[in-house]
């Protein structure tokens, strides 16, 4: 019975081939996901550089249209 219980104690925690298997997964998991998500960043810096173009574009074409009517043509 003493060595039943003792047996119990000593079963607690992870061994280290589990530790390692667990970091191997994570490592492999993350070598999948960096590059994606570097690819999400960089597409959501051009469509936010693409929309500040084009509201550039647009306040440019309205000061031009605000010119000419106001008799300050270029």
């Amino acid at each position: 019975m003493l060595e039943k219980n003792m047996k119990k104690l000593n079963k607690k925690g992870f061994t280290l081939v589990e530790l390692i298997v667990v970091i191997a997964i994570i490592a492999i998991l993350a070598a999948i996901l960096i590059p994606t998500m570097i690819g999400y960043v960089t597409r959501s810096h051009v469509a936010g550089a693409n929309s500040t173009a084009g509201k550039m574009r647009d306040n440019i074409s309205y000061f031009m249209t605000q010119a000419g009517a106001d008799g300050y043509g270029m």
